[in-house]
């Protein structure tokens, strides 16, 4: 079976010949350059320094065993870094998934950027879609990124450093179109021949 993960997914709305090549012809696809190695670098340590501001939190390691272990340690309703989830053909990691009572969790998606783009709502849509298909239920959304107007006095203060926006209303619109968008993508994999760009 297929699995699209959060990435593979992102990838595939923004350009269905690259997914096609991420499964069917690996090769043609370059590696990373040193700026996207930067880059991720630089999210590393920003998602590091989010898990600060929950010192109770428990990050789930990444190996085969990660979804059992999400499972367990759902039981114990403490902060999660890393929860990983699969549901149908989708596969995701949270950053981090916060309970707020007994039944419900807040999902936060970390981003080294300085404010939210348009592009992180689906992002959080899918990962959103991921849960609830496994039966999670979802109270809030949220994106968590770099506070630009903060000044650095001393250690790094993760509270401050860190700013949090809710963006449940425009992911609560993006999730109805993410079963029909990997539907999609699940059709352009599936295809014997490399999909054509669309110009845009």
């Amino acid at each position: 079976m297929v699995v699209l993960s959060k990435s593979k997914y992102m990838i595939g709305l923004s350009c269905p010949k690259h997914l096609w090549c991420l499964f069917n012809e690996p090769s043609l696809i370059p590696p990373f350059d040193e700026g996207t190695l930067a880059r991720f670098e630089q999210g590393h340590e920003i998602g590091a320094i989010a898990k600060l501001r929950y010192p109770s939190g428990v990050e789930i390691p990444f190996t085969k065993e990660a979804l059992k272990e999400t499972a367990k340690m759902l039981l114990k309703k403490v902060p999660l870094f890393e929860a990983t989830f699969c549901h149908k053909n989708s596969y995701c990691k949270v950053d981090i998934l916060v309970p707020v009572d007994d039944e419900c969790w807040d999902l936060i998606e970390v981003k080294s950027t300085t404010e939210v783009k348009e592009d992180h709502i689906p992002d959080v849509a899918f990962q959103r879609y991921c849960l609830e298909g496994t039966g999670i239920k979802i109270n809030r959304c949220h994106l968590m990124f770099v506070n630009n107007e903060y000044v650095r006095k001393g250690a790094i203060d993760p509270n401050l450093i860190l700013s949090c926006e809710d963006i449940t209303s425009q992911v609560d619109a993006e999730v109805l179109n993410v079963e029909e968008n990997i539907s999609d993508m699940l059709r352009v994999i599936a295809l014997k021949k490399m999909p054509s760009p669309s110009l845009g």
